[in-house]
C-alpha cells in the first residue's frame, strides 16, 4: 500500500570474518564483507538523519523496553488529558467525550510509533551471535528518483542508496579508512588483485587494506 510508511535498514555486524555468516549471506567463491570505521560512517548518518543502534536480542530487554514505552505514554497521557466538565447539556457530553478520545488516539498514535521505532531493532535470539547493529532511515518519504531497484527471489526490491563516502575527503589515505575481507573462495589470491584495485579508487593507490578470511573454504 503507496501510504504504508516506508523505513529503509542496513544491516552491519561487529563481527567481521564469521564462518557462520559467510554461510548463510554469501554464495560459494562471491562472498565479501566491507568494514566501514566508525568515523566513516557516523558523519553521513547524521547528514542523513538516520538511526545507529545495536540490535536487542534478549527477550528480557524487549519486554522492559516495550514495558517503559507504554508507562511513559500512560502517565503522559493521564497528565494532560482533557479534564472533564459539568456539561448540563448533550452538546456538552459530546464535546468533553470527544476531547477525550481525540487525546486517547492522540496518545495512542504516539505510543506506536516509538513502538514501531524500536521494533527495527528487535531480532530473535538465535541470531545473537551475528552481533548487529543497524542503520535506519525511519519512515523516510521518497520519489522514484531516490530509490535503486534489483530482481531477486521474492521479484523487485527497492533500495535507498547510503552514500556513506560523501561527507569524507578523498582518497582516503589516512587510517581509518574502509576494508575490505574476502570470504571462503577457491582462489583467494586470484580473487585479491581486482578487489585491491577497486578499492583503490576509493582510498587511492597503495592504500587499499583487503584481507582474506581464515574461514577455510571446505
Amino acid at each position: 500500500m503507496d501510504d504504508v510508511p516506508k523505513s529503509y535498514i542496513i544491516s552491519l555486524s561487529r563481527e567481521g570474518d564469521s564462518l557462520s555468516q559467510w554461510r548463510a549471506y554469501s554464495s560459494e567463491n562471491n562472498g565479501y564483507c566491507i568494514g566501514f570505521p566508525t568515523a566513516v560512517i557516523v558523519p553521513a548518518i547524521e547528514a542523513d538523519g538516520a538511526l545507529l543502534a545495536p540490535c536487542i536480542y534478549d527477550e528480557d530487554d524487549v519486554e522492559r523496553i516495550v514495558r517503559e514505552i507504554y508507562d511513559f505514554h500512560v502517565k503522559r497521557w493521564l497528565a494532560n488529558a482533557p479534564e472533564w466538565t459539568y456539561a448540563t447539556t448533550t452538546e456538552g457530553l459530546e464535546r468533553d467525550s470527544n476531547a477525550r478520545s481525540e487525546s486517547v488516539i492522540s496518545a495512542w498514535k504516539d505510543m506506536i510509533a516509538e513502538m514501531r521505532l524500536i521494533g527495527h531493532f528487535i531480532k530473535n535470539p538465535s541470531f545473537e551471535a551475528e552481533n548487529e547493529w543497524r542503520i535506519l532511515f525511519f519512515d523516510r518519504e521518497t520519489t522514484c528518483d531516490d530509490l535503486r531497484f534489483i530482481t531477486g527471489k521474492n521479484g523487485v526490491r527497492a533500495f535507498l542508496p547510503f552514500k556513506f563516502a560523501e561527507h569524507v575527503s578523498r582518497p582516503m589515505t589516512d587510517r581509518p579508512r574502509p576494508s575490505l575481507r574476502i570470504g571462503p573462495n577457491s582462489n583467494a589470491d586470484g580473487a585479491k588483485f581486482p578487489v585491491v584495485r577497486l578499492m583503490e579508487q576509493l582510498v587511492g593507490a597503495g592504500n587499499a587494506d583487503v584481507f582474506t578470511t581464515s574461514s577455510s573454504y571446505r
